[in-house]
């Protein structure tokens, strides 16, 4: 049987819809393997209290992968990803505590791209006022002051 031009071109146009649905689908399942929201359901759901500490750090604006992963080339980070999938197996028959990452970057690969040691910052001081749930909506001061330099104290 021959096929005609217009039976051509339908399985063309076809193949085409296919192609681009499966890209758009690999890209959002990509940029969402990406997120926060997925490390905390995938990989974190086996010890919930590290989404509720990421989330009220001075880095919950920063995506895990930033610094479990880093800032690979795309094949890299693919790769990556795929040897960490091999994690999920411990996690499906059981595993002991602490979880640790033979693949997880250094301090100095991942924290020290945002975080130079070498600069110094002055010590800040910080009042954090909240007021209590009661009738006179009760202030409490907490006084804080924080070392923010990057020198060893």
């Amino acid at each position: 049987m021959k096929l005609t031009g217009k039976a051509w071109l339908a399985i063309l146009t076809i193949g085409a819809m296919v192609f681009i649905g499966l890209g758009a689908s690999a890209i959002v399942a990509w940029e969402y393997s990406n997120s926060s929201e997925f490390c905390a359901e995938a990989c974190h759901s086996a010890h919930p209290e590290e989404p509720v500490a990421y989330a009220s750090s001075a880095h919950a604006e920063v995506e895990c992968v930033e610094c479990h992963l880093g800032r690979l080339p795309t094949l890299e980070a693919i790769m990556a990803k795929a040897h960490h999938v091999t994690r999920l197996w411990a996690m499906a028959t059981g595993f002991q505590r602490p979880i640790s990452s033979h693949s997880m970057h250094t301090s100095s690969d991942s924290c020290e791209r945002c975080h130079s040691p070498g600069q110094v910052y002055p010590d800040s001081y910080r009042i954090k006022t909240h007021y209590a749930p009661d009738q006179n909506n009760t202030k409490t001061e907490t006084h804080l002051l924080l070392h923010t330099g990057g020198l060893p104290f």
